[in-house]
């Protein structure tokens, strides 16, 4: 027998109980899971200014309320990377922002503008990996401020499970001119992924 009811929210149903992530090394091998069922809309307050609504800064993203955070420290150096695995939500929607003061706010994208960096995955479903790496020093972001991540499932209607990680990425090795990648020109040419 199921019985079909109100399901209790997440406990980081609110930017203030956000999730802390460590963290850790070069990969994303400690992964913590999470999930969106039973999530709300972030509450209607001062934090709630128009930045803080995706669809009019992430582009279309179909946010429809029912979000969860989670939050990383910068690093002294090096990049930040976030990965999610979507085990049971269909599409997540990844906003990263700053607050100096996760109860009174504000709360801004990251860039500090409407057009926030964010990320959305709405095409693969289940099992696929949204994610996003950002260079924490582009936005003016110091070592020890707090980023907090916010996460939604497309359209508010196939929540689930998933798990979240943050990791501590390198750039790569041709992130630079001096360390270009030469390409040889072959016939015929066969193309090579690069990341």
């Amino acid at each position: 027998i199921q019985c079909i009811g109100p399901v209790a929210p997440p406990a980081n149903d609110e930017p203030c109980t956000a999730v802390a992530i460590p963290l850790v090394n070069t990969n994303c091998l400690t992964q913590i899971p999470g999930s969106t069922v039973g999530a709300t809309a972030t509450a209607t307050n001062s934090l709630d200014i128009a930045p803080l609504t995706p669809n009019s800064g992430c582009g279309a993203v179909n946010y429809n309320g029912g979000d969860v955070w989670y939050s990383v420290t910068v690093p002294a150096t090096g990049l930040i990377g976030i990965n999610i695995t979507e085990s049971g939500v269909c599409a997540t929607g990844i906003g990263l922002y700053t607050a100096p003061n996760c109860a009174a706010g504000p709360y801004t994208w990251l860039t500090g503008t409407a057009t926030g960096v964010c990320s959305v995955d709405g095409l693969t479903g289940p099992t696929s990996s949204p994610g996003i790496v950002f260079d924490p020093g582009t936005y003016g972001l110091t070592p020890g401020q707090t980023v907090y991540i916010r996460i939604w499932e497309r359209s508010n209607n196939e929540n689930g499970g998933c798990t979240i990680c943050a990791y501590n990425s390198q750039a790569p090795a041709n992130d630079e001119p001096c360390g270009a990648t030469l390409l040889t020109a072959l016939d015929p040419c066969t193309p090579v992924e690069y990341n």
